[in-house]
């Protein structure tokens, strides 16, 4: 009951009401209205009460311990005000504390709507074992779990709350939390996080409670409000961030590297070309070799090459061998035929000659900006297949919009010198490192964080999954990248639309700006208050709406991050 009264006096409308109140308590005594009661009564009423249910009844712990809170202070200051007839003072103070915790409620919750996909995958029950040590076992809604329940959790289940493992050892999949792609461990002392997932053995766990207090000191809300808006407008927009820090590390990023397929390209390649240097294999059979061959291939060249050939109506043969080596190419037996398919590089590993003429071929593929396919047998080159893409229209002015950020682009690829050169020079990147395998990708990350830079790394294949993981930021295209690519990155882009990268820049440039000006504010906010108060100029009441208005200040500014306009 002194909840629901509670909630209902601290909503907008009634604080609206106590401020309409507080307005006629200023104005009617200088108009000559007189009233039997002062309406700052009112406003102390509407808006003193819930500010004393935070102090008194939401001030005791689990363990009847009474803690200090600045809702506590504030009240004192309140009651004091009154007790020396300045009405509109306490009346004054009790409002601003409430328009506050009403600002700061509305900034949270418009910021919780973006992330409500997000949020729903939160377990709604638990198994909980009866107190009566019987180890009968009870479903219960997740919110009605308290602090030192014992719940069981089976193989395949979603972790109900935060907790630690009193029974049982399990393998737990943490990679909502953590990224990792692997199920880690857990033993009876370890702790076990809300949302992940019980992969292997029944274990028992104690609910960790956690109480988050929301404080009205403007210092610590500076940074907590300016990432919850942030993060939520940049949800409304398809840009999923996984977490406050990579907002920050965002607005420090100065160079971004990019994948070149799939990401400054539409990486939907098609054959193009199709030569046989084999007089004994026509096109069509050469097409057919390489697409049974590549069936079983992950890669964007693989699927692009067995599409073409379904559209041609040929038929797909088993393969009765597969290997894949990453970045290079695939060894495959198709009918009793051993073939290697992959770059240059794939097939002279195998001791195989690529003569002049194919040479030449590839060269003038490479000229063109495709990409080529080399088919071999173990003793030579039988053909070569040329495969297009296109660069997305939007490219070229999304890396002139990150220039005018001053920030560096980089693009880092496993395509040959002269394909990369030629995207490169279509979308305006100067900088280009070609013909690198995922590990070089990963050194080329490191190369340029040694030189004091902070780097934002952008693909989407499994090849980019180290890349993204070394970056300081990773950023995945979310609609057609990978699982693997998307699970390593820190944030994703659930549209794969890449003019988003300049809105995500600013977005956090201006998170981090926020923060500090926040910060600062706060800080000499409070460094002029307390001179003040050291030198008699505020009193109790005087410093507390001070001290409020900060608070209010710092919560607005992160309301009008939510709906700035960075496109």
């Amino acid at each position: 009951m002194i909840k629901r009264v509670n909630d209902f006096l601290a909503g907008l409308p009634m604080t609206i009401v106590g401020g309409i109140f507080l307005v006629m308590s200023f104005v009617f005594p200088r108009t000559g209205i007189v009233l039997p009661v002062d309406p700052a009564w009112i406003t102390v009423i509407i808006c003193g009460l819930p500010l004393l249910y935070l102090a008194v009844w939401r001030g005791i712990d689990n363990k009847g311990i009474r803690r200090i809170s600045s809702a506590l202070l504030i009240s004192i200051a309140m009651i004091a005000a009154v007790a020396i007839g300045d009405l509109f003072a306490a009346g004054e103070v009790a409002f601003i504390m409430e328009m506050g915790a009403v600002l700061e409620n509305m900034t949270t919750n418009r910021a919780k709507k973006g992330l409500k996909k997000l949020i729903s995958l939160a377990p709604t029950q638990g198994r909980r074992i009866t107190a009566d040590n019987s180890g009968q076992e009870e479903m219960i809604p997740a919110d009605q779990i308290r602090q030192n329940d014992i719940l069981r959790i089976l193989p395949g289940e979603t972790v109900p709350v935060d907790g630690i493992i009193i029974q049982g050892e399990t393998s737990i999949d943490q990679s909502i939390m953590t990224g990792e792609s692997l199920p880690v461990d857990k033993g009876i002392g370890e702790d076990v996080f809300c949302g992940t997932i019980n992969r292997f053995g029944s274990i028992d766990i104690r609910a960790v409670t956690v109480l988050v207090v929301f404080c009205p000191c403007a210092l610590v809300l500076a940074t907590p409000t300016a990432i919850m808006a942030a993060i939520g407008q940049a949800a409304k927009h398809g840009v999923i961030i996984k977490s406050g820090e990579v907002l920050e590390k965002m607005g420090k990023v100065n160079t971004i590297a990019f994948d070149k397929t799939g990401t400054l390209t539409y990486g939907k390649l098609e054959v193009s070309d199709v030569l046989s240097f084999d007089s004994h294999i026509t096109e069509m059979e050469l097409l057919a070799l390489t697409a049974s061959a590549e069936a079983r291939s992950e890669h964007p060249l693989g699927k692009a090459i067995v599409a073409y050939a379904k559209e041609k109506g040929i038929a797909i043969k088993d393969s009765d061998f597969f290997q894949m080596q990453s970045g290079k190419g695939i060894c495959a037996k198709v009918s009793g035929r051993k073939l290697y398919i992959g770059n240059e590089k794939y097939i002279r590993q195998w001791g195989i000659m690529i003569p002049p003429n194919v040479e030449n071929e590839l060269e003038k593929l490479r000229i063109q900006g495709k990409a080529s396919i080399l088919a071999a047998d173990g003793n030579s080159c039988l053909g070569l297949l040329g495969l297009s893409d296109v660069l997305r229209p939007e490219a070229r002015e999304m890396v002139s919009r990150l220039s005018d950020m001053n920030t560096d682009i980089v693009l880092l690829t496993g395509d040959n010198k002269k394909t990369a050169a030629y995207f490169a020079s279509q979308a305006g990147i100067k900088n280009v490192k070609a013909d690198l395998l995922p590990e070089e990708k990963v050194q080329s990350i490191f190369e340029i964080q040694e030189q004091k830079n902070n780097v934002c790394m952008i693909g989407d294949g499994v090849n980019d999954a180290p890349a993204l993981k070394a970056a300081d930021v990773g950023v995945a295209m979310g609609s057609m990248g990978s699982d693997i690519a998307v699970e390593a990155a820190d944030i994703a882009l659930m549209s794969d639309d890449i003019s988003k990268i300049p809105y995500l820049k600013r977005l956090s440039n201006a998170a981090v700006a926020t923060i500090k000006v926040s910060i600062t504010f706060s800080m000499c906010i409070n460094f002029i208050a307390v001179t003040c108060s050291v030198l008699g100029i505020l009193n109790p009441t005087t410093g507390a709406l001070v001290h409020n208005a900060g608070s209010c200040f710092v919560i607005l500014i992160a309301a009008l991050l939510y709906d700035r306009k960075f496109e």
